[in-house]
């Protein structure tokens, strides 16, 4: 009996250092090598994704190259509708000739950069002392000009004379137009 009760122990034993080993061998080293086989294979799909766009942003450029010829003029133009942020002066002279040929009296310059959506491209311009009919003409001639220039808001109000403490309403017009343009692409 002591015989067949210390084989049962010894096997049992031997079970257990096997048991051990396995779980050891199993926490050690098939499942560091398993972690590594997830992250390999996760990283070929994101290669493979990443090479997959790469190819259509490669095929996108070659048949932009390919049409580009037949663009080239309205590409240009679009181009030229655009304002240099750097120097506006040729936008500032298009906006007095606009305002001249209109009979409008407008002082024209950047708007304040307070103004949480103001840009570089942002303007404003000051219209004193002219017709209604003369600011409406004024503002669609500056949209529909050789410039991309957008009007934001549009505020007008009778304009005031103060004489002698008194304030007289006249027949004329002040306004203030915030104007945003396409910035001229760097060359």
């Amino acid at each position: 009996m002591f015989k067949n009760s210390a084989l049962k122990n010894s096997v049992a034993l031997v079970a257990c250092f096997f048991a051990a080993v396995f779980l050891l061998m199993l926490v050690f080293l098939i499942w560091p090598v398993w972690q590594d086989i997830a992250r390999v294979s996760r990283q070929i799909i994101s290669d493979r994704a990443t090479a997959a766009s790469m190819q259509q942003q490669a095929a996108a450029v070659a048949d932009f190259k390919e049409q580009y010829p037949a663009h080239q003029a309205g590409l240009e133009n679009i181009h030229a509708m655009g304002v240099d942020a750097a120097n506006p002066v040729q936008f500032f002279k298009f906006i007095e000739g606009i305002a001249t040929m209109f009979q409008v009296k407008a002082e024209i310059r950047l708007a304040p950069q307070a103004e949480k959506n103001a840009s570089p491209n942002t303007f404003e311009i000051l219209v004193k002392e002219s017709e209604f009919a003369n600011v409406l003409k004024f503002s669609h001639a500056l949209e529909n000009g050789s410039y991309a220039a957008h009007i934001q808001a549009l505020d007008i109000k009778t304009a005031i004379t103060v004489a002698g403490g008194t304030k007289f309403p006249q027949t004329l017009l002040d306004a203030n137009i915030i104007i945003t343009t396409m910035k001229k692409p760097s060359e």
